[in-house]
């Protein structure tokens, strides 16, 4: 799926075609990431890594997967705090997504992409990534319908195609203290999130 605000990679149609192909018999893989999140991974040999989230920008699935897809936000909150799975989502606790979802439960907002991720967490889905980026979103001008203007998710895109493949498709931890530590990078101050609710109540009552 792709969205009007992306800047495609030249191979971004292929990485996703080999990757739906070759991961369609793997069902804990439930998801298929174009974008890669500009954290400061350490060098490895392969070209893609495992982990829980499922980005938004440039992405696909499988019409099995999707079929676990779950709508009901208030639902979701439900069954991940019963499995104890909040800080899970929450990436170990460095970012709280939980509260995005608790915004759509509490209808202020209205995002299918965080009842995605939540969907895979509560079925210890993986999604596969490439550590070069095929996606570049220009749409953090504040134009898009819930962006404020944000910079941290700048990325370059890759100019060549990484390889699919990865030996254990398990999460490394390497990989994930990366991606802690780029969102405890990011995490929004007190004043940052009172901003960010009061512009989304008023571009909603416009």
């Amino acid at each position: 799926m792709l969205e009007d605000d992306l800047v495609t990679s030249p191979y971004f149609l292929q990485f996703m075609y080999e990757a739906l192909n070759h991961y369609k018999d793997v069902p804990e893989i439930m998801h298929i990431n174009g974008f890669c999140l500009p954290a400061e991974f350490k060098p490895s040999p392969e070209e893609c890594y495992v982990y829980r989230q499922a980005l938004s920008w440039g992405w696909a699935t499988w019409k099995d997967r999707w079929d676990y897809f779950m709508n009901d936000a208030n639902l979701l909150l439900k069954k991940l705090e019963t499995e104890e799975l909040i800080d899970y989502l929450d990436i170990d606790g460095t970012f709280r997504f939980s509260s995005t979802l608790r915004a759509n439960a509490r209808g202020d907002i209205k995002t299918w992409a965080i009842k995605w991720y939540a969907t895979i967490v509560l079925h210890r889905g993986l999604a596969v990534t490439p550590y070069c980026s095929l996606i570049q979103n220009i749409g953090h001008d504040a134009s898009g319908t819930n962006a404020n203007k944000n910079q941290s998710f700048e990325t370059k895109i890759c100019h060549k195609k990484p390889s699919i493949s990865i030996s254990n498709l398990n999460e490394k931890n390497e990989v994930k203290e990366a991606i802690q530590n780029f969102y405890q990078t990011i995490r929004p101050t007190f004043f940052e999130k009172l901003f960010a609710r009061l512009s989304f109540i008023i571009k909603k009552n416009l």
